[in-house]
């Protein structure tokens, strides 16, 4: 058996083990800056930079953004923390908003 059947035969062993352990077939790697999912899946954004968060904050321009006093009464773009949490069988995420 040669290197390159080798690391075919750990490829494929590699992908039903995955399969094995999802309810889903993976997705392979895109590179078309898009979103993918699995088949069967769908998705959707749960809040985007800008989105308010208080009834009075004003109104968010893509091209202009929101002052500094505006954007602390919209939800932010740093949102470098998150986690999913399972709540009653409910799927929760929550992440930071700075």
């Amino acid at each position: 058996m040669g290197f390159g059947t080798l690391m075919q035969t750990t490829s494929a062993q590699a992908q039903t083990a995955a399969i094995s352990r999802f309810g889903f077939t993976p997705i392979g790697i895109q590179t078309d800056f898009s979103v993918h999912v699995p088949e069967g899946y769908s998705w959707k954004p749960v809040a985007r930079w800008g989105n308010p968060l208080f009834s009075d904050a004003p109104a968010f321009n893509p091209e202009t953004g929101v002052t500094s006093a505006g954007q602390e009464r919209a939800f932010g773009e740093n949102t470098d923390g998150m986690e999913l949490f399972n709540v009653d069988g409910y799927q929760v995420i929550a992440l930071n908003h700075e």
